[in-house]
């Protein structure tokens, strides 16, 4: 990931033990890019089955992201179908399908200048912090 992709879809549910462990290297990641000049905004899509557990997961665990409201059901459906990304049987109904492409945690981003989405995100924020840790 580079300063060429600069907006990102982060799509987690606070129920879910893998976003728990990626959620913390999202924001070490965030920090960093923002901090060397490289902006980048992530825009938060909540798989949570309440808004009490989204926001409580939102505000204590994110960084200072943008969020697509809970109550905006259509909105975060919508997203999770463009992104072919969601998770448990509440999706599953919600959105129709019976299969997806992606699970959760899932962070897609997309290069402002070019059609180009760049599905592998969250791959290469575990490859960064890898390489951070390691030197």
């Amino acid at each position: 990931i580079n300063a060429e992709y600069m907006g990102a879809l982060y799509f987690s549910g606070s129920w879910c033990p893998p976003c728990q462990r990626f959620t913390p290297l999202l924001r070490l990641f965030y920090d960093a890019t923002n901090s060397q000049g490289s902006p980048l905004e992530i825009v938060y899509v909540s798989c949570d089955v309440s808004a009490a557990a989204s926001d409580h997961y939102f505000q204590t665990s994110h960084g200072p992201w943008l969020t697509v409201p809970y109550d905006n059901r259509e909105v975060r459906n919508r997203l999770k179908r463009m992104c072919n990304c969601w998770a448990g049987p509440a999706d599953q109904k919600d959105l129709g399908r019976s299969g997806h492409k992606y699970g959760i945690p899932t962070m897609v981003v997309f290069d402002p200048a070019s059609p180009d989405v760049l599905w592998d995100a969250r791959d290469r924020v575990h490859n960064w912090y890898t390489r951070t840790r390691t030197g």
